[in-house]
């Protein structure tokens, strides 16, 4: 039953942050984190939702700590540079966008990261 309440709220919460509903899928993500706190693509999805929603502090904190309970992950590395990028933070940009890159620079994510840093 845990399982299937957590799929319904993560669908929800995407589609709100499908239709840029970014307040509502920053509160259903939160819940979704607390649930489940060692998933790493559920951080990814709360800090950028929460620095869409101006709240780009909090969202470098969950991005962090997702980066720092999985390193592996690329994503959430690049969406870690993009939110740095968008604050002014390059230096700190640099090194996520970096960090991503090198995770795989052959795939989506890895050249994605690559197009960014080059215009930093």
């Amino acid at each position: 039953v845990k399982h299937d309440g957590l799929v319904h709220i993560s669908e929800l919460a995407n589609k709100y942050f499908s239709n840029r509903q970014y307040a509502e899928a920053a509160d259903l993500y939160g819940q979704l984190s607390a649930l489940d706190p060692g998933n790493v693509n559920i951080q990814n999805n709360l800090g950028l939702t929460l620095h869409y929603i101006s709240r780009s502090e909090e969202a470098l904190a969950v991005l962090k700590k997702g980066a720092a309970l999985n390193p592996d992950n690329q994503r959430i590395w690049l969406t870690l540079g993009y939110v740095n990028m968008e604050l002014g933070n390059l230096d700190e940009a640099k090194l996520s966008l970096k960090t991503a890159e090198q995770i795989d620079p052959d795939n989506d994510v890895g050249r994605s990261a690559s197009k960014m840093r080059s215009e930093l």
